[in-house]
């Protein structure tokens, strides 16, 4: 489908298109995430319908295959080292302020963050 041939003027006589490329996406996306949930129930037993985010995800699958409490605990620094470890954060976060208006760009950068690391 050639998006930039889709637009407010024409979206109710391109409808079956659009609903059968929306319906597609579903479908795809429905078989992905069926697989994935095999695979993570296979391997950690964990249903990642309960897991709002790969976050949280990652880190069950961490806690409960990979983590042991009883000979790395974790602690909580002090002011001096918190304050450090915190200045090493940063990035990753976006926002839309104006989701409206004329003259916008979309840019797509999932894969940026790989990218920079290099």
């Amino acid at each position: 489908m050639d998006h930039s041939q889709v637009g407010l003027h024409n979206l109710l006589e391109r409808k079956v298109e659009l609903v059968g490329y929306m319906k597609q996406d579903v479908r795809l996306l429905g078989g992905i995430m069926y697989k994935a949930q095999h695979i993570y129930w296979g391997l950690f037993h964990i249903d990642i319908v309960t897991k709002m985010t790969s976050a949280s995800l990652a880190l069950s699958i961490f806690r409960q295959s990979f983590y042991d409490p009883m000979r790395n605990p974790i602690s909580i620094s002090n002011g001096n080292v918190d304050s450090f470890i915190r200045g090493g954060y940063y990035g990753g976060h976006t926002d839309v302020y104006k989701p409206r208006g004329e003259n916008l760009y979309y840019y797509d950068i999932n894969s940026l963050y790989p990218y920079l690391t290099l």
